[in-house]
C-alpha cells in the first residue's frame, strides 16, 4: 500500500438539476461501458430506448401485491434489482438507457416573465417567484407540437420521465397549472369525495413502461484528485449529526483521481467535507457512473439552472456561486444515487439506489445478482413496495442523499411528532404530493407538506385539506398521483398579460 499526500481539494455534492445549466456540447461517459461521445439532443444523436424485459421486469400487479402481502422481501428486492439492471443497460449508443429519457425541463418549463422557484428543505414545499429568461436557447421546438427537447439539459436533468409518462404528462396538459386547477375546482363543483380528488399520469391506473428518476450527481476536478464523501450510516462514526445526517456531515470518504496517476488500494491524505485531512482509500473512476462536461456558454446556462432548481432533496451549498464553482468545463459528474419509481401498481413501486464503497453490504447490496455489471454493481439498493410492515409499523426507506435534510413535525403544533429524513419511506412521502390554488391561477399555490413513514390515508383531510389565509375553512387538494415533479414543476403561473 502506497502512502500519498497530494494536494487538498474539497468536493461538493449538487442535486442533477443544479447542473443543467452547462451547454454540453460533448462528454465522456464512463464505468463498465467505457467512454463514449456524445451530445445530449433528443430526438438527434441518439432516439429514446425504453426500459427492456429483465427476468421478474415487467411484473402484474398482481404478482406484487401477492409479493407485498406475503411480506416477500427477497422476491421484492429481486425485482428492484431487475428494474437497475433494465433501465441502465447499455444502448447502441454506448449511453445507459435512462439517459434517453425525457428530462422535467422539456416536459415542464415553459416560456414567460416569471419563473416559481421551490423550496424543499425541512419538510415543507414552498413556492416562490424568480425573473424568468423566457425559453433557454437550447430548448427546441418540436414543429407537430410535442414535446420539445433541449440538447444542453438532458445529461444531468433532475427528474427523468420515460415515454410514456412524458407523453402522458405533455399531451393532458398536466403541466400547466391552469389545467391542475380547472380539474380541482371541477371535483369541487361535483362534490367529488377527497379520497377520489386525484389525477393519474397514465392512460391506467398501471402502466409498466412508465418510470420516473431522480439521479444525483456529485462533481470532481478533471485533473486533481478529490476527496468524495460516501453514506455509511447515521450513527456518530460515520457522521457528525446522526439525526439529520446530510451529506456535508459525513466523515467517511473515498479518493477519486481522474488521472491514473494513483492506484485503487492507495492511500491518501485530504480533507473531507469541513473537517480537517484524514486517510482515505483511493477507488477507481471506473466504480462511477461518470460524465466528462465540455461547455460553450456555462456562464449563462448555469446561471440558469441556479436559479430555476428544483431543490427538493438538496443538502449542500445551493447557492450560484457553488453551482458555477462545480459545473466547470473539464470536471467529472459522479453518479452517486437515483431514486427510481415505477407505475407496475397503482402506488408504484419504490426502490433508491446510492453508490456504496461496500457493494456488498449486507443489507443494502448483498443480494445484487451478478448480471449487473460495471459500475452498476457499486450501487446498493433500499426499496418500498409499502408504506408499513405486515404488522402495521412504519416501513423506513430512503435515500441518504435525497432525504436526509428533511425534517419536520406533524401535524404541526406543540404536542406533534417531530421526524427527520432518516425515518421517511419513499411511498408515504409521494402519497402526500397533492396541489390547491387560494386564488386565481396566476398566483401561487399553498404549500404542502412532507412526513415521515407510516400509513397515509388518501383520503385523510388533515394532509389533503389545508388552510387558507382569508377563507373559512379548509380546502380540498389534487393529488398528483405520487409525482412532486408534477405538483412542483407543473404549478407554473402563466405570464402577466
Amino acid at each position: 500500500m502506497r502512502l500519498v499526500n497530494p494536494v487538498r481539494r474539497r468536493t461538493s455534492v449538487i442535486p442533477a438539476l443544479l447542473l443543467v445549466a452547462a451547454a454540453v456540447v460533448g462528454c465522456e461517459r464512463g464505468g463498465g461501458g467505457g467512454a463514449a461521445s456524445a451530445d445530449s439532443t433528443h430526438p438527434g444523436k441518439y432516439e429514446y430506448v425504453g426500459p427492456p424485459k429483465v427476468r421478474t421486469y415487467p411484473s402484474s400487479n398482481a404478482t406484487l401485491q401477492r409479493w407485498i402481502a406475503a411480506n416477500d422481501t427477497v422476491a421484492i428486492r429481486q425485482h428492484g434489482w431487475d428494474i437497475w439492471e433494465s433501465i441502465t443497460s447499455m444502448t447502441t449508443y454506448g449511453i445507459p438507457a435512462w439517459q434517453t429519457w425525457y428530462s422535467g425541463h422539456e416536459i415542464f418549463e415553459e416560456s414567460g416573465e416569471t419563473r416559481a422557484r421551490v423550496r424543499g428543505r425541512h419538510g415543507l414545499v414552498e413556492f416562490e417567484v424568480r425573473p424568468g429568461f423566457g425559453h433557454r436557447p437550447g430548448l427546441r421546438r418540436s414543429a407537430n407540437g410535442g414535446i420539445p427537447s433541449d440538447p444542453s439539459e438532458r445529461v444531468f436533468a433532475f427528474n427523468r420521465f420515460t415515454q410514456s409518462t412524458a407523453e402522458f404528462i405533455w399531451k393532458n396538459g398536466l403541466n400547466q397549472g391552469k389545467v391542475l386547477r380547472d380539474t380541482n375546482d371541477a371535483f369541487t363543483r361535483r362534490g367529488t369525495p377527497l379520497i377520489s380528488r386525484a389525477i393519474l399520469t397514465s392512460a391506467d391506473s398501471t402502466d409498466s413502461a412508465s418510470f420516473v428518476l431522480k439521479p444525483v450527481f456529485q462533481f470532481i476536478s478533471g485533473t486533481e484528485v478529490t476527496a468524495v464523501p460516501y453514506w455509511s450510516g447515521d450513527d456518530s462514526r460515520a457522521s457528525t449529526d446522526s439525526a439529520n445526517p446530510i451529506p456535508s456531515t459525513w466523515n467517511r470518504a473515498v479518493a477519486v483521481d481522474p488521472t491514473g496517476k494513483l492506484h485503487p488500494g492507495d492511500s491518501v491524505f485530504l480533507p473531507v467535507n469541513n473537517a480537517g485531512p484524514m486517510w482515505m482509500k483511493v477507488v477507481p473512476l471506473s466504480a462511477f457512473y461518470w460524465v466528462k462536461l465540455t461547455v460553450d456558454d456555462s456562464i449563462n446556462f448555469t446561471q440558469f439552472g441556479a436559479l430555476n432548481g428544483d431543490l427538493i432533496g438538496v443538502a449542500n451549498d445551493t447557492s450560484l456561486q457553488a453551482v458555477l464553482n462545480a459545473a466547470r468545463p473539464g470536471n467529472i459528474g459522479l453518479l452517486m444515487a437515483m431514486h427510481v419509481t415505477g407505475k407496475e401498481m397503482p402506488n408504484w413501486t419504490w426502490q433508491s439506489f446510492w453508490w456504496g464503497y461496500d457493494p456488498k453490504d449486507p443489507r443494502f447490496g448483498a443480494d445484487r445478482p451478478a448480471s449487473i455489471k460495471a459500475p452498476w454493481n457499486h450501487y446498493n439498493m433500499t426499496v418500498a413496495y409499502s408504506m408499513t410492515t405486515p404488522t402495521g409499523a412504519p416501513l423506513v426507506a430512503y435515500n441518504p442523499y435525497l432525504e436526509t435534510s428533511l425534517a419536520g413535525k406533524i401535524p404541526a403544533g406543540k404536542d406533534s411528532l417531530a421526524w427527520t429524513g432518516v425515518t421517511t419511506n419513499c411511498m408515504s412521502c409521494h402519497r402526500r404530493a397533492a396541489i390547491a390554488w387560494s386564488g386565481p391561477v396566476d398566483t401561487l399555490p399553498v404549500p404542502q407538506l412532507y412526513g415521515p413513514a407510516g400509513l397515509v390515508n388518501p383520503a385523510d383531510p388533515e394532509i389533503f385539506t389545508q388552510p387558507f389565509p382569508g377563507q373559512k375553512g379548509r380546502v380540498p387538494l389534487l393529488k398528483t398521483d405520487f409525482l412532486w415533479s408534477v405538483t412542483i414543476r407543473g404549478h407554473t403561473p402563466p405570464p402577466r398579460k
